[in-house]
């Protein structure tokens, strides 16, 4: 898991490398 500022705007495939989904 990557250290990403989690946001409402950001979605969390930024942090879910386990499952990359594009959108």
């Amino acid at each position: 898991m990557t250290e990403l500022p989690i946001d409402e705007n950001t979605p969390r495939i930024l942090i879910v490398e386990d499952e990359p989904k594009l959108g």
